[in-house]
Formats: structure tokens, C-alpha cells, sequence
């Protein structure tokens, strides 16, 4: 397969766009955690529980900004425009935060294993994995649904997944006139 054919394919799998997009939020979330805390480390004297509190809350904030607006308009490809769409996403983005932080607080009780130890990377690992499942559905199914209800038809009856295929054969098709035309 070529590359340009397997980029496209990709391009219009959702859940290659979904992936992406929580690459993009984790480096950006991660990039801006710490720049807070070097900011905070080399400009002030807050201690350390303040600042990586202060950190978190930032990156996770900007984090969840620059999600919304990815799988808005990439990912999902929603046109609304409301408030309840923004609500529900924020509720999803909210409880798979706290299923992250508290599902890994009590493996770490129910295991008592120490901080740093290959048993703390694994539970980080499993937590993130499912807390992927649940953003995706959640996501899918809740906030960005289309259609009445859980009908995720969108409109002229095409899933998204149709319509997705259809804006690539109809950019393909595009491509092809305008070639033809030079």
C-alpha cells in the first residue's frame, strides 16, 4: 500500500483521529505541566506541593480546552453549537480524570506497592488504557452523538463513519476532475 493511501485511510478511520488527538492533549497537557512547574521553580518560593498542584490543574484545564476543539472539529467532525455539547464533554473529561486519579490511588492501596516501582508503571499503563475506552465511548456516544437520542446518523441518514468515507471519495473524486482539467 502507499504511504499517501495508508495516510488517507488513517485520516478517515475515527479512531486513528481519536488516538491522535489524546497524543496531541498528553504532550500538550504533559508540555505545559511542566513549564508551569519551571516557571514556579526559578521565579518563586512556593513550595513544591503548591506549584505541582497549580501545574496540574493548568495542563489539565488547557488539556481539556485543546481536546474539546480537537475532537470537535477533527475527530467527531460535530457542526452543533451548544452549550450541551460542551457541557457533556466536560462531564466525560471530568469523570475519566477522577476514574484516572482515584482508580490508580486505590491499586496503589489495594497492592501497596512504592511510587516508582515497575507495579506503579503497570497500574499507570492499565488505568490509562481504560480510561482511553471509556474517553472514547463517552465521547462518541454522549458528547459528540449525532442525530436523535443514540442514533448516530448523521444528516441524509449516512453513519459518520459513511459520511467520513464519503468526504474522501468525493476529495478523491475532486482530485481526479482537476487533474483531468490540467
Amino acid at each position: 500500500m502507499k504511504l499517501k493511501a495508508l495516510v488517507k485511510k488513517l485520516y478517515y478511520d475515527m479512531r486513528i483521529r481519536f488516538l491522535f488527538v489524546g497524543c496531541l492533549n498528553t504532550a500538550i497537557g504533559f508540555g505545559v505541566d511542566s513549564l508551569v512547574c519551571l516557571l514556579f521553580q526559578s521565579y518563586t518560593d512556593v513550595s513544591a506541593e503548591i506549584y505541582q498542584a497549580v501545574a496540574i490543574v493548568t495542563g489539565t484545564v488547557i488539556g481539556a480546552v485543546n481536546s474539546y476543539f480537537w475532537n470537535k472539529y477533527f475527530t467527531f467532525r460535530s457542526k452543533k453549537k451548544s452549550w450541551r455539547e460542551i457541557g457533556r464533554f466536560a462531564l466525560v473529561y471530568l469523570g475519566c480524570f477522577l476514574f484516572s486519579y482515584l482508580s490508580q490511588l486505590g491499586l496503589q492501596a489495594l497492592f501497596m506497592y512504592e511510587d516508582k516501582s515497575w507495579q506503579f508503571y503497570a497500574v499507570k499503563f492499565f488505568v490509562l488504557v481504560v480510561q482511553t475506552l471509556v474517553s472514547w465511548f463517552g465521547q462518541k456516544y454522549f458528547s459528540f452523538r449525532k442525530g436523535k437520542g443514540n442514533d448516530l446518523t448523521a444528516e441524509g441518514g449516512e453513519t459518520a463513519e459513511k459520511q467520513d468515507g464519503a468526504d474522501a471519495s468525493d476529495e478523491a473524486e475532486t482530485t481526479e476532475k482537476g487533474k483531468e482539467t490540467l
